[in-house]
């Protein structure tokens, strides 16, 4: 019994070491200087500059010069 305690703890600890900086958050577009008026999906969500919803075009789509 003891040796299954241990095994526990260390398969977590192997997990969280092998996965965990893989974890990372989504990408947006507007996240790079230029992305919100480059005609491209820079985040792969076939939506692309001043139409896509993220927010952080929100600034650049709404100037209107």
């Amino acid at each position: 019994m003891r040796y299954q305690r241990n095994v526990v703890p260390n398969v977590s600890l192997y997990l969280l070491l092998v996965l965990g900086p893989g974890c990372q958050a989504p990408a947006s577009e507007g996240d790079i200087a230029g992305e919100c008026v480059d005609g491209e999906d820079n985040d792969g969500d076939d939506w692309t500059d001043c139409i896509d919803p993220d927010p952080a075009c929100a600034a650049v789509c709404a100037d209107p010069c």
